[in-house]
């Protein structure tokens, strides 16, 4: 799966990813699996 962000969005991933200690995968890994349980 190709998730195509803007700039913007991608170098704000980056960032909390690195603040968090995880990988930009990771992060958007859990952001998609926490707003999938917000929608069941």
């Amino acid at each position: 799966m190709n998730v195509r962000l803007t700039p913007d969005i991608h170098s704000r991933v980056a960032y909390l990813a690195k603040q968090a200690g995880v990988s930009i995968n990771s992060f958007i890994r859990t952001a998609v699996e926490k707003q999938i349980a917000a929608m069941l």
